[in-house]
């Protein structure tokens, strides 16, 4: 009997929990303070294979972000795949749009190749305010590969 209903909870849980995919990891907050603190994040493809990457940002509300993205490197727009390459390293902040943080975001990965099979990125973030002196570190996917 206890078997029975842990089996049919386990099934309901997972038919409303979120589904997250292989190649797919949350940025769980960004903050931008347009008086002088930025969020960047750091995307790096850990694969001997090229992967399709694309990050898709949110302000609070769910709206795709549409503040300005500057210091990039490979990432030349968000919500537009782009190609990250074997051992290499996408970067980018996110400078304005204050008014529309906190937010969150979402890395979509897959190879390139089909018959690679699954890339592997790593991803990192930090928030740094030069008028304030303040930093944090924003951890996406626990620093594990996704």
């Amino acid at each position: 009997m206890k078997k029975s209903i842990a089996t049919v909870l386990f099934c309901a849980s997972s038919i409303f929990l979120p589904k997250v995919f292989a190649g797919t990891a949350i940025i769980p907050s960004y903050n931008i303070w347009d008086g002088g603190g930025k969020s960047c994040f750091k995307i790096s493809n850990i694969s001997p294979a090229s992967a399709q990457v694309n990050v898709k940002m949110y302000d609070r509300a769910g709206v795709p972000f549409n503040g300005t993205v500057a210091s990039k490197h490979i990432i030349n727009q968000l919500g537009v795949p782009f190609t990250l390459e074997p051992k290499t390293t996408a970067s980018f902040c996110m400078t304005t749009g204050g008014s529309s943080a906190p937010g969150y975001g979402v890395i979509e990965s897959q190879a390139v190749d089909s018959d690679a099979g699954q890339v592997f990125l790593v991803a990192h973030g930090y928030y740094t305010n030069s008028v304030q002196t303040q930093a944090f570190s924003i951890s996406i996917n626990g620093g594990l590969s996704f």
